[in-house]
């Protein structure tokens, strides 16, 4: 009787595990090929037609831009606010002080801080540039209201 109370939380403890780490790795419900036709390259970063619109950089295999498909593709496709894709190389620029490329209107003047980034940009300028899970989620959703 005493091993059965020492083994019962035990087997409660390991069960409660596998269940609270099972959506850490889920499956994402939208995937990168679906915004294909909205791919850019780097060098064109300035060279799109609209007034404003949004550049969200990305890497393939980085876990956060992964948990941000789910959020950034569908937004691109509903057509909230123009939104590019480019995926990560080495010719983008990395750097730490991202607001020190506010208002610029070169791509030898702009670099990012890592992936994923998301870059608005508004009568050919930078208009923000900010990186990381939790900021270019509240980019999006108070966007998504505003307009």
């Amino acid at each position: 009787m005493k091993k059965l109370f020492i083994k019962l939380p035990l087997l409660f403890l390991t069960l409660f595990s596998f269940i609270g780490c099972a959506d850490i790795k889920r499956e994402n419900e939208y995937d990168y090929s679906l915004v294909e036709h909205l791919k850019i390259e780097w060098k064109d970063l300035f060279s799109q037609s609209k007034l404003g619109y949004f550049v969200y950089i990305y890497q393939k295999h980085c876990f956060y831009c992964n948990e941000l498909k789910d959020e950034i593709i569908p937004f691109s496709l509903s057509e909230t606010y123009p939104t590019y894709f480019i995926e990560y190389s080495k010719e983008i620029p990395i750097g730490e002080d991202i607001e020190s490329t506010l208002n610029k209107r070169t791509i030898e003047e702009v670099f990012i801080k890592g992936v994923p980034t998301l870059l608005g940009i508004y009568n050919g300028k930078i208009d923000f540039n900010i990186a990381g899970l939790v900021e270019i989620s509240d980019k999006l959703n108070s966007f998504a209201y505003r307009t």
